[in-house]
C-alpha cells in the first residue's frame, strides 16, 4: 500500500484486523462445538452478548471525541471477544457436568470442518447483508458529508439492535435445528418456512 495513501490511523485500523478476524474465528469454532453438543442455549446467548456488546462499545466511543473514529471497529472487536468468552465458558460448564473432553485446537478442528458448510452459506449472506446494510451510509457521505454518514451509522446501529438481538439468537438455534433434521427435508422446509414468517413478521 503506497505511503500517501496510509495515515497513522489507517495503519492502526489496519493492525487491529488480525485481532478482529482471530475472535470471528474463535466464535465460529465454539459455535459449531456447541453445535455439535447441543447447546442452543449457550449459543443463543453468545450471540446476544455479541450484539448488546458490540452496539454498546460502539455507542459509548461515540460520546468521545477521541476515540468515536474507532466505535465501529472497536464494538466488533470487543463484541466478538465477548462472544467467544462467553462460548468458552459454556463449553467449561458443559465439560464439568459431563463426561466429554474439553475443547481443544485437535478436537475443534474436525468440528469446524465437519460444519464448514454453515461458515461457506453465512459467509455469502453476512457479505449480501454487509453489503445491503452499508450501502446507504456510502451514499450519504458521497452526497452530504461523513459526519451525516456518521450520524446516520449510530442511529442504525441502536434502532436495530432489537432486530439483531432476535435474529442471532434465532439463528444459532435454527443452524441446530436443521442439523438435527437434515435426514428430513420436508420436516426441515416446514421448520425454515416457519421461521421465515415469524422473521418477517418480527421485522415489519
Amino acid at each position: 500500500i503506497p505511503d500517501e495513501w496510509m495515515s497513522d490511523e489507517r495503519r492502526f485500523l489496519l493492525l487491529l484486523l488480525p485481532f478482529n478476524l482471530a475472535a470471528l474465528g474463535l466464535v465460529q469454532i465454539y459455535s459449531a462445538w456447541t453445535m455439535l453438543h447441543h447447546r442452543a442455549s449457550a449459543t443463543a446467548l453468545a450471540r446476544m452478548t455479541e450484539s448488546v456488546v458490540d452496539r454498546s462499545t460502539s455507542c459509548l466511543c461515540a460520546f468521545s471525541a477521541a476515540i468515536h473514529p474507532l466505535g465501529l471497529i472497536a464494538g466488533r472487536l470487543v463484541g466478538s471477544g465477548a462472544a467467544a468468552y462467553s462460548l468458552w465458558r459454556a463449553s467449561r460448564a458443559h465439560v464439568s457436568t459431563t463426561r466429554d473432553s474439553r475443547p481443544d485446537v485437535r478436537s475443534l478442528l474436525p468440528v469446524a470442518i465437519r460444519y464448514r458448510h454453515f461458515a461457506l452459506v453465512s459467509s455469502a449472506a453476512t457479505v449480501c447483508d454487509s453489503a445491503a446494510r452499508q450501502a446507504p451510509a456510502l451514499l450519504l457521505a458521497f452526497l452530504f458529508s461523513p459526519a451525516i454518514a456518521g450520524y446516520y451509522a449510530l442511529a442504525f446501529q441502536v434502532v436495530n439492535v432489537p432486530l439483531l438481538i432476535a435474529g442471532d439468537a434465532l439463528a444459532s438455534t435454527y443452524f441446530q435445528r436443521a442439523a438435527r433434521l437434515r435426514a428430513t427435508p420436508e420436516q426441515l422446509t416446514h421448520s425454515t418456512a416457519k421461521l421465515f414468517r415469524s422473521m418477517l413478521s418480527l421485522i415489519i
